[in-house]
Order: structure tokens, then C-alpha cells, then sequence
């Protein structure tokens, strides 16, 4: 297991710094708890907490669940299997029976978790090639820090042009998106320091506070200028298909 070598590497070179630098270390089979064949491992960071890391077989995927977690300098890991056999207890595969509540990662969901923060992000890149260039696509949502909604690129003419940078905006308009009001923007930009223009696509919503329907959202691409027509048929795309995995999951239940 690749985390397991580089975990025990740093637990020997933080042994020659002292028990400060080292931490805890506990490798065991812990499939007795979850049930299926299960291995946790807990190794020390580099600022005294441990990062307690266990692998689960489930039928349908390896199940990776991690902890960071905070120990007093040079003490050993102790109660290492409590929180995450909670969480464990939460998991769902699949997307039958949703629960409205349900907190969606690339490898299924968790329910009826009653967090202080939840946050996801993913992206998606078209690689570069002779006759086409990169073109990235990312997705961010976190519980709202502002209720402010999203100001516009506007905002920032002015001092792009006393610091010398060229700024094209094709769009700047509010935007609903499954039921969320936020604001597109697509702007190009060239910093005087820049060889190429760049492109930048993105949609913003707030969030609401205490929903956890209507979190913080930032969808944003971005790509050179040459990309363009590419990049604004999928950006198109994107804003066209967006909805929420539980209406995506209730078209196809």
C-alpha cells in the first residue's frame, strides 16, 4: 500500500528529529468493526496530529475514510476507531432512497451526519494537444461565508487598466441555476506581463445561511483566448445541464 511506505518514511525521519516530530504509529486489521476487510493505519504530520487512515472493501469499492486529528507531542494513538466507524455507520452506496439531508462524495454518500462543515470541490481538464489547448473546469461549494451577492468583474476595470492589464467582458448578468439566483461572468484578461490572453468563465452563488440546500457555488473555467469557441460551447453546456445530484438522482430513480 503506496500510503502506508510513505507514511512509515516520515515517521522514521521524524524519529530522528524526537518525539515531537515523530508522533504516534499503530498499523491493524480492523475488519471485525466494519465488517468487510478493513486495515487502518494512524501516522504522524509534521505538526503533532495524526492523520488516522483507514481502507475498506466493500463489495462495490474501497472505501477510503481519513481523520486529522490532534494528539499532545510524542503521545501514542489511542480511541482511533470511534469517529470513523461513525462515519462508516452513515455511509451509502448508490443513489436509491435518497435522504434529504445526504452529503454526496465521488464514491456515494453520507447521511443523517450532523456537521459543522461540509465542503466539495472536483475538476475536469481537456488536456492540451497540437491542435487544441488546455482547457479547465472546476467545481467549488462550502457552507456560505457572506450573504452578499457576487459583485461584478466591472468592479475591477479601473484598476486593471492603471496596472496595465487588457480586459474584454463578453458577459455579466445574473444567472438562475436550480433555483439559485448567482452571477455569470466571462471576461477576458491579459496581464501586461502575460504572452497570451486568458478566458475565464464563472458562475457564483452566496449561498443561503443555515441551508444546506443552498451552499456557497463557484463553477469557473478557464482556458487561453484561442480556446474560445471550445471553451464557451461547453461553458454553454454546463449552464444549460446544471441541477442537483437530487434531481439528477430523482430523473433517474
Amino acid at each position: 500500500m503506496p500510503v502506508r511506505t510513505k507514511a512509515w518514511e516520515r515517521y522514521v525521519e521524524g524519529g530522528k528529529l524526537g518525539p515531537a516530530s515523530q508522533g504516534g504509529w499503530a498499523e491493524e486489521d480492523v475488519s471485525h468493526l466494519f465488517g468487510y476487510p478493513a486495515m487502518l493505519l494512524c501516522y504522524g504530520d509534521d505538526m503533532a496530529d495524526h492523520y488516522i487512515d483507514v481502507h475498506i472493501g466493500l463489495p462495490e469499492a474501497i472505501l477510503r475514510l481519513k481523520e486529522s486529528r490532534f494528539y499532545p507531542i510524542g503521545q501514542e494513538c489511542l480511541d482511533m476507531e470511534e469517529r470513523i466507524l461513525n462515519l462508516f455507520k452513515h455511509y451509502r452506496f448508490g443513489n436509491k432512497n435518497v435522504a434529504p439531508d445526504s452529503f454526496f462524495s465521488a464514491g456515494g454518500r453520507v447521511e443523517g451526519l450532523k456537521t459543522w462543515y461540509e465542503q466539495a470541490s472536483l475538476g475536469a481538464k481537456r488536456h492540451a494537444s497540437e491542435s487544441r489547448p488546455k482547457i479547465y473546469l472546476r467545481f467549488d461549494t462550502l457552507p456560505p461565508v457572506t450573504s452578499e451577492f457576487p459583485k461584478s468583474i466591472y468592479v475591477i476595470s479601473d484598476v486593471a487598466r492603471k496596472y496595465g492589464m487588457k480586459l474584454h467582458v463578453l458577459r455579466s448578468q445574473k444567472r438562475v441555476l436550480a433555483g439559485m439566483e448567482g452571477r455569470e461572468e466571462i471576461f477576458i484578461l491579459r496581464d501586461k506581463n502575460d504572452d497570451e490572453f486568458e478566458l475565464t468563465a464563472s458562475w457564483k452563488f452566496q449561498g443561503v445561511p443555515k441551508d444546506p440546500e443552498k451552499p456557497d457555488v463557484e463553477i469557473q473555467m478557464t482556458c487561453p483566448e484561442s480556446a474560445k469557441e471550445d471553451a464557451l460551447r461547453m461553458w454553454d453546456a454546463v449552464m444549460t445541464k446544471f441541477t442537483t445530484v437530487r434531481e439528477y438522482y430523482g430523473r433517474r430513480s
